[in-house]
This record gives structure tokens, C-alpha cells and sequence, in this order.
């Protein structure tokens, strides 16, 4: 089955999702949204989750979209593709500094 997008951390396919940064990236769930805007912005001092999504939402930083387009469909990452995006997030949460 060919899905319009695939989620940028998982590699999982989806019809439906957020599109992060204007299609710089894509989430399946609620949990791959929030760790790959963290790699993006972090979350103030004093804000809680909630508070944080609704902002990055309100500076049109995501959004929540389907896509029924069969013209649109994405050939599924290669797992040299997905690693490539699971190292670039594992990088910026590195705190050893290599």
C-alpha cells in the first residue's frame, strides 16, 4: 500500500498526520510530534506540554492534515533514509558535545 507521507521519526506510513515546518518533516502520533518539534524549539522554563503545543501550533510551526490525493502517494523511505533522520534526532539531543 502506498501512503501519502511517512512519519520522519518511525518511517510509519500515514493518510492522515502533522506536517511539521511546511512539509520538512511529518508525525503519525502525538509522541513523534513532540520529540521532533523538541529537536526544533525547546520548551520554555515554566511551560507544560499543552501550553507549548499551542504555541509552536499558534506560530504555525505544525498542523494536523489528510491527505486523499492517490496522485500525492509517497514510495515508502529506505531504511538508509529513516536512519539518516533517526541520527540527525539522536545528534541534537547529544549532550557530550561530539
Amino acid at each position: 500500500m502506498k501512503y501519502a507521507r511517512y512519519d520522519s521519526l518511525t518511517g510509519q506510513g500515514m493518510n492522515a498526520g502533522y506536517c511539521i515546518c511546511d512539509g520538512d518533516a511529518y508525525a503519525a502520533t502525538d509522541e513523534t510530534l513532540l520529540i521532533q518539534l523538541m529537536a526544533i524549539e525547546s520548551i520554555g522554563e515554566s511551560e507544560v506540554v499543552s501550553e507549548y503545543l499551542e504555541r509552536l501550533y499558534e506560530d504555525g510551526m505544525y498542523y494536523y492534515t489528510t491527505w486523499e490525493d492517490d496522485d500525492d502517494a509517497d514510495d515508502e523511505p529506505t531504511q538508509e533514509e529513516l536512519n539518516q533522520v533517526r541520527q540527525a534526532m539522536f545528534n541534537l539531543f547529544r549532550t557530550d558535545n561530539k
